[in-house]
């Protein structure tokens, strides 16, 4: 009978040590949590980092945050890299889950396409499928002319039909506070649309394709020699191609020939 309650105090006293002994390793392995969260409009990058190997868990707004609805998850990394290729504005948070302390770092910005080119010309494409920040206005392309290929914007102006259907628009419809005007705002090249006629204001008319041309020599200050029959200017241009409340737009300024870059908030291709 001794022997019987010697042994079953000795179980006894094993359960209690091993249950401790649990309580221990429980809380050892006790998670380490660290949160970023960031706004951010369009297609976005994210990018974290931690000394230990942890999971990454990366969450598209506060709510699906608090549900624990992750849209990406990464298990057993110290190191991620993404783009979110999301339109309109979220709220981005990345949360960071590791068995031990860990030092960890954590960026979310806003995506954009770069490079840099040698004095050349180079086209920037919106991807059919890229993700738009929002707004009223939708980024098509971005056509990058060096200071040699000046001559050949003014031919891409010529042959563009985009301008004839503003004027057209226009001037059928003598409607000067169109948004069409909204790109030649405060343009030295738009004076006098209107003409008093006998006390009345009479439209005279605009012509969209002059007046982007003139543009275009004057923001990379292009001249034309008629003896050698050659133009020549000081840097190159841009011409950007977007939509403004679903009427397409044609926009132009000067170009350093060495910087180039998309759209923040798009992703989109590079090509010659």
């Amino acid at each position: 009978m001794r022997k019987l309650k010697r042994n079953i105090l000795m179980l006894l006293i094993m359960l209690l040590f091993v249950g401790s002994f649990s309580t221990i390793e429980a809380s050892a392995a006790t998670t380490v949590k660290k949160v970023y969260d960031q706004k951010c409009s369009g297609v976005t990058d994210i990018s974290a980092k931690s000394s230990k190997s942890s999971t990454f868990y990366i969450y598209t707004s506060w709510i699906k945050y608090k549900l624990n609805k992750p849209y990406k998850k990464y298990s057993r990394k110290k190191s991620i890299s993404l783009t979110c290729n999301l339109s309109n504005r979220r709220h981005y948070y990345v949360k960071i889950v590791s068995a031990k302390k860990a030092k960890t770092s954590c960026t979310i910005k806003q995506h954009l396409d770069k490079k840099t080119v040698s004095n050349k010309g180079i086209k920037w494409i919106a991807k059919s499928d890229s993700g738009v920040p929002g707004g009223s206005i939708i980024y098509i392309k971005k056509l990058y002319f060096s200071k040699s290929q000046v001559a050949q914007a003014l031919e891409y102006v010529d042959e563009n039909k985009v301008l004839d259907n503003q004027t057209t628009l226009l001037n059928a419809t003598w409607f000067a506070g169109s948004t069409i005007l909204t790109t030649y705002t405060g343009s030295k090249f738009i004076g006098g649309l209107f003409t008093a006629v006998s006390g009345v204001q009479v439209f005279k008319g605009i012509n969209f394709k002059d007046i982007t041309k003139e543009q275009v020599k004057d923001a990379s200050g292009y001249s034309y020699n008629s003896k050698t029959g050659k133009g020549t200017a000081q840097k190159g241009v841009l011409i950007t191609i977007y939509y403004c409340e679903g009427m397409e737009m044609v926009s132009v300024e000067g170009w350093n020939g060495s910087s180039v870059s998309g759209v923040k908030g798009y992703s989109g291709n590079w090509s010659y």
